[in-house]
């Protein structure tokens, strides 16, 4: 998290602190911001409304196991993603502008995605060519791992563009704040 980021860090301590009938008192906010400062504040703040919502918990969390929920909760993302609905908006057009980038950055750097891709000949191939040869248009003749690879990485853009929306809600989203998120889903989609 950035240092300007920190008036919402301790916002969403607060509420966890609240939920759990604890004080937030100075030293709390400053042990937890020092153990979870490295954690983007749009992963923290959906952890905490994770443990809340979806798990019972009668003491409030240490740092560490907000850490491990953050785990288990970007393990599930993989998935699927929160919202992969296209809305055509700005997150959905900079989503598709950061994927294109990356996508190029890769090529340039012989950096191929994992399995083998769609063949030139298939990706040409009519539909009825297809259906002869029994594929699927969608994903022609790459292999299962090719099709897992870029399918987290669709999952890390929609999901990126869900939490852009949602931070945008509070007003302006600072650009490091963009790509620091952006930085962290594609890492953990490509791990």
């Amino acid at each position: 998290m950035l240092n300007a980021e920190r008036p919402e860090f301790e916002k969403q301590l607060a509420i966890l602190c609240a939920a759990m009938d604890v004080p937030c008192t100075d030293e709390r906010k400053e042990g937890y911001w020092k153990a979870l400062h490295s954690m983007p504040l749009v992963r923290l703040a959906r952890s905490i409304e994770h443990m809340l919502e979806n798990e019972s918990w009668t003491k409030i969390p240490k740092p560490s196991q907000i850490w491990d929920a953050s785990k288990r909760l970007k393990s599930d993302q993989h998935f699927g993603a929160k919202d992969d609905g296209w809305r055509g908006d700005m997150w959905d057009i900079a989503a598709n502008v950061n994927l294109r980038d990356h996508l190029t950055f890769r090529l340039k750097n012989k950096m191929a995605l994992p399995g083998t891709p769609a063949s030139y000949e298939a990706m040409r191939a009519s539909d009825e060519e297809l259906r002869i040869r029994g594929l699927d248009r969608h994903n022609l003749d790459a292999s299962p791992e090719f099709s897992a690879a870029v399918g987290k990485l669709i999952c890390a853009k929609n999901n990126w563009a869900a939490d852009m929306r949602d931070l945008s809600s509070n007003g302006r989203v600072p650009l490091e704040t963009q790509r620091l998120v952006w930085k962290d889903y594609i890492q953990d989609a490509e791990a």
